[in-house]
């Protein structure tokens, strides 16, 4: 994998995470 597409596997979990979070409120 480019050291692009690794950050963006490492972003994406964390987007989705804040993503949740916002839902939850």
């Amino acid at each position: 994998l480019h050291i692009v597409e690794q950050s963006l596997w490492k972003a994406i979990p964390h987007y989705l995470r804040r993503v949740s979070n916002a839902l939850k409120k």
